[in-house]
């Protein structure tokens, strides 16, 4: 019987509240601009949304939410995987993956992440709390409805975790026998 564990994944860096200060900063610089200058102040305006908006879609997905990552048991006994984001008051499940269903859990950096080709007909999820991480762990799922690869920030000891119990998972499922 597996214990409930939950964990928060912190930011490994500080690249998603810098890069939203610098986009705050030349929209404050380029407002200022097109109120200056009669000429192209209508497409210097279009450059300061533009900012705001990419600001604004940095701190939505970044700054503002916190990512936890629970390893639980189901109504049916089954033990799950489940990523849950909270922003603000407000909670959303973003993925809910049986953990038999896990076939690979693996670690990558930046570099060997970059070269990863996701296999055709997978989809493929990123729940980091870091813009650009440093490392990432990637499970590939394949499940009865869909196959993908799901991109979490842990730590290995979490990942080894993960690997370990998604493989008793897989090893405690029974096939039923098929009479050919």
């Amino acid at each position: 019987m597996m214990q409930d564990f939950s964990t928060k994944a912190k930011p490994s860096n500080n690249n998603a509240r810098i890069i939203m200060s610098l986009f705050l900063a030349f929209a404050a610089v380029t407002a200022v601009v097109s109120m200056l200058f009669d000429y192209f102040s209508g497409l210097i305006s279009i450059l300061t949304v533009a900012l705001i908006s990419g600001a604004v879609v940095i701190y939505t997905r970044y700054v503002a939410c916190e990512y936890y990552y629970d390893l639980t048991t189901d109504h049916a006994g089954d033990q799950i995987f489940v990523v849950r984001q909270v922003t603000g008051k407000r909670e959303t499940t973003l993925a809910r993956v049986s953990l038999s269903e896990v076939c690979k859990v693996e670690c990558e950096n930046s570099a060997t992440a970059k070269s990863h080709r996701t296999p055709a007909g997978f989809k493929k999820y990123f729940y980091t709390p870091t813009l650009m991480p440093e490392t990432i762990c990637r499970l590939t799922v394949v499940g009865r409805y869909e196959s993908s690869e799901i991109v979490i920030e842990c730590s290995d000891e979490y990942a080894d975790v993960l690997s370990n119990l998604s493989k008793e998972a897989s090893a405690s499922i029974v096939k039923p026998d098929v009479a050919l």
